[in-house]
């Protein structure tokens, strides 16, 4: 799953690595998931109501996280070369 620009689901496949976080929101209640008996297996998610309203605040959000993404990656780096501890 991924959203474009319109929050609009487009497919996408999330493959083995994301299976447990899925699993996850599944558990809380903010995605459902529809597996089909198809070889490959073919699971549809989709966000639950619960899900929903975490769009607003999450677009809310995105305008800081630009703004601070630059600062936050030099921080990341520096601190994975031992810099800042």
């Amino acid at each position: 799953m991924r959203y474009d620009n319109n929050l609009q689901f487009d497919r996408w496949d999330i493959g083995t690595h994301a299976k447990p976080e899925l699993k996850g929101l599944e558990r809380e209640g903010l995605v459902t998931r529809t597996p089909y008996p198809t070889i490959p297996t073919r699971v549809d998610c989709a966000l639950a109501e619960r899900g929903e309203t975490r769009i607003p605040p999450m677009v809310a959000l995105w305008p800081w996280a630009q703004d601070h993404q630059a600062a936050i990656e030099t921080t990341s780096r520096a601190f994975d070369r031992g810099q800042k501890r």
